[in-house]
């Protein structure tokens, strides 16, 4: 009997090390929880903006009868909808309601406009597409991206990291307060925070 092979773990988006500096936290007592803290802080992320922080592997089903209407006046030709904007392109593939891969010669990607544009026809049944997706798909990410992305997750985790009690909006230790700032009715969440998720929702089909 062999040993399947062990993949390596994954560098997470934000280290505890860094999360710790950027927190001036300098004893080690709670290293286990902010650890678990900084992962339960990129699930919570990625629940609210419907998109991976990283990569994923994704599935969409569509009846190509769905059309923008900013495409321009009718007839329009039939057209699959992409959920939104972060898709490698060239990882997209179609296969038809039978189930036989579509010739991608035949189709082009429009990632401005969130379509894939061919010769679809209207039809029972729904066209698959399988995709890898996700902000890491960028070719900006780690510019522009990564930078925003680990920003927002320090200050989602480090607000959950000081508000040890639920509605809490400052606390106060040695004669000294520190305040979260505006907190949001909606949210629960500092302004900050709740604005970067904004952002980097963006728009969800």
């Amino acid at each position: 009997m062999t040993t399947p092979p062990i993949d390596p773990p994954v560098e997470p988006l934000v280290t505890v090390d860094a999360f710790k500096q950027y927190a001036r936290i300098e004893t080690t007592a709670e290293d286990d929880l902010i650890a678990e803290l900084l992962v339960e802080v990129v699930g919570l992320i990625e629940t609210y903006i419907g998109k991976s922080l990283t990569t994923e592997e994704i599935t969409i089903t569509d009846d190509a009868t769905t059309f923008r209407f900013y495409e321009g006046p009718s007839p329009r030709p039939p057209a699959l909808i992409l959920p939104y904007m972060q898709i490698d392109p060239a990882s997209i593939r179609i296969t038809d309601p039978g189930g036989l891969a579509i010739d991608p010669s035949t189709y082009r990607v429009r990632l401005d406009k969130r379509l894939v544009q061919g010769a679809f026809v209207l039809c029972s049944g729904a066209y698959t597409i399988t995709c890898t997706a996700g902000y890491g798909t960028l070719p900006d990410y780690t510019t522009r991206w990564l930078p925003r992305i680990r920003s927002t997750i320090k200050d989602y985790a480090l607000f959950l990291y000081q508000q040890r009690t639920p509605g809490a909006s400052s606390e106060g230790a040695a004669g000294t307060s520190v305040s979260y700032g505006d907190i949001d009715p909606d949210t629960g969440l500092p302004n900050r925070v709740r604005m970067a998720l904004r952002k980097l929702r963006g728009i969800i089909a």
